[in-house]
């Protein structure tokens, strides 16, 4: 029983940091957008590849959807609605941002986290990646639990 109340503040808690994310940026689009642009990733890529690409469309994408991305997925969470999906999607993003971050601290970039609408210097990034490692260590175990609640609920339906 405690584990079970545990999950459920687990639950509200990790969907409503993405929820409250999400609606803080849709507030504030151009500023979540700069916080995307100081990443300067497809710029990296670009020189990876070789290939010209412009990075300010991408950029414009990812700060216009992924807001929203984020509020929806974090209301699932709360609401108990697609859970797993959501979990899945927001754990991904949780990825992706960590690799994002590891790559602008080794490339020497001065970011701005816009996590929550100010934008805020990145001061240590150790600290900065460890609280990203904790969060998906938090969406993954909750993603375990999801699958492992329907699977006790799939076996007690054939009993």
């Amino acid at each position: 029983m405690m584990g079970k109340i545990a999950i459920v503040i687990l639950r509200f808690a990790f969907g409503g940091m993405f929820f409250y994310s999400g609606l803080i940026k849709i507030r504030d689009p151009l500023q979540f957008l700069e916080s995307v642009r100081g990443f300067r990733f497809f710029e990296h890529l670009s020189s990876l590849s070789g290939i010209e690409i412009s990075g300010s469309p991408w950029e414009a994408w990812i700060a216009m959807g992924l807001p929203w991305l984020e509020l929806i997925c974090g209301a699932c969470v709360i609401l108990g609605i697609f859970d797993r999906g959501a979990l899945a999607i927001l754990c991904a993003a949780l990825g992706a941002f960590t690799i994002a971050i590891i790559s602008a601290w080794y490339r020497g970039l001065d970011i701005y986290c816009g996590c929550f609408g100010e934008a805020t210097p990145v001061s240590d990034y150790r600290i900065t990646v460890l609280q990203r490692v904790v969060m998906l260590a938090v969406g993954l175990a909750l993603l375990f639990f999801s699958f492992r609640e329907n699977r006790a609920k799939a076996l007690a339906e054939r009993a």
